[in-house]
């Protein structure tokens, strides 16, 4: 386990207060904007405005609260599942060992594949964000485990791939993947992150932007963070473009014009970018939220998952209802909602594998991406 150290803790932290510092001046400096008093009448020169109060102390309190929040996420703890968690909790939750199975034996393959025949099964380790093929190859760690003959798969589309139709059987089994570097098999939906050298909790994925791991335990304040980062640009940005132009003068060009039109500029071209990936990482994690899926699962997809066989596009595959999505996301699983109630022991979350997949259903709430009457894919 390489998790970050207090010194890379303490300058992501001072690299984000910075540019939202900056971010901040820029917007105060930027002349003629509701910002500043007077600053929108012609007749007023800059020189002479004073700061409104008002929106300034909206200003303030969205920068204090974004980087509160940003506090709250930055370095906190995504869910990462150590021996002694899989030992006190997971081991006792469905009744297989550590290593995921229930005859306490991992069995070694020399060339693991997926695949069916006499009635037995080999199923790969989830090889993740993996890029290179020499440490895929020595992250491989094989189950050997009977199948029955029924397909698991009938109904749901896939009934015709044998290859899934053994993965389901063996998730249904309730194997649990074994991670060779943990030496343990961590619960369905975790992944070993390259970066944090550790397996984490219904993973989502490692921001390099806050250096942190995005997991269950903190995958809530991570989507708080990107709404008030949100509403921060939203409103930085709409102070800029509240900017009037300048009196008429003869000398329109000289002096005090011409900063004025680099500072728009130049705020603009700070503010506008940072607007638009706020705008899309806010989108994509509510998304993420409402679904009960994951940045990792949609990113690598039943082609690399194995507990995703057989599912399409919009079959979202863990969603229980919108209304049950959201509860789980902010309060069953997210650590400061557990500290709020009172609960002092984690348990990570045991999935279960994907079960039969209802296209179509007459209820368009509960399944609102896909129904009997239309498919958002």
């Amino acid at each position: 386990m390489r998790l970050p150290s207090r010194k890379d803790h303490l300058k992501v932290r001072l690299r984000y207060i910075a540019a939202a510092v900056v971010a901040v001046l820029l917007t105060v400096a930027t002349p003629r904007t509701r910002l500043w008093n007077h600053g929108l009448e012609h007749e007023i020169t800059q020189s002479y405005a004073t700061l409104n109060p008002e929106t300034l102390l909206e200003l303030l309190v969205i920068f204090v609260t974004t980087i509160a929040s940003f506090l709250f996420v930055q370095g906190s703890d995504p869910g990462y599942l150590t021996e002694a968690v899989m030992k006190a909790v997971v081991a006792n939750e469905d009744g297989l060992s550590l290593l995921g199975d229930s005859n306490h034996s991992v069995m070694e393959m020399e060339e693991p594949v997926v695949g069916v025949g006499d009635g037995m099964a080999v199923a790969n380790i989830d090889r993740g964000d993996d890029d290179d093929p020499e440490e895929a190859r020595d992250e491989v760690s094989p189950l050997k485990i009977d199948v029955p003959s029924d397909n698991y798969n009938r109904g749901r589309g896939s009934n015709n791939d044998p290859a899934a139709s053994a993965v389901s059987d063996i998730y249904r089994k309730r194997q649990r993947r074994y991670c060779p570097k943990c030496k343990f098999a961590p619960p369905l939906r975790a992944h070993h992150c390259k970066h944090c050298d550790v397996c984490v909790a219904t993973f989502d994925h490692h921001c390099h932007f806050i250096g942190t791991c995005i997991g269950e335990r903190n995958h809530c304040r991570f989507w708080w963070f990107l709404t008030f980062q949100l509403i921060g640009f939203c409103t930085m940005v709409s102070i800029i473009n509240s900017k009037k132009r300048a009196p008429a003068r003869k000398n329109d060009l000289d002096n005090e014009y011409v900063p004025e039109i680099f500072m728009v500029v130049f705020a603009s071209c700070y503010l506008w970018p940072l607007l638009v990936f706020a705008l899309l990482m806010w989108i994509v994690h509510t998304s993420f939220a409402i679904t009960n899926s994951t940045s990792f699962e949609c990113s690598k997809g039943p082609r690399h998952l194995e507990y995703l066989r057989g599912t399409r596009e919009c079959d979202y595959p863990f969603s229980n209802g919108m209304d049950h999505n959201i509860r789980n996301f902010c309060c069953l699983r997210d650590e400061a909602w557990n500290k709020f109630i009172g609960k002092r022991h984690w348990t990570p979350t045991m999935w279960k594998p994907p079960g039969k997949i209802i296209r179509d259903s007459d209820d368009c709430f509960e399944h609102p991406w896909e129904n009997k009457y239309y498919s958002c894919c």
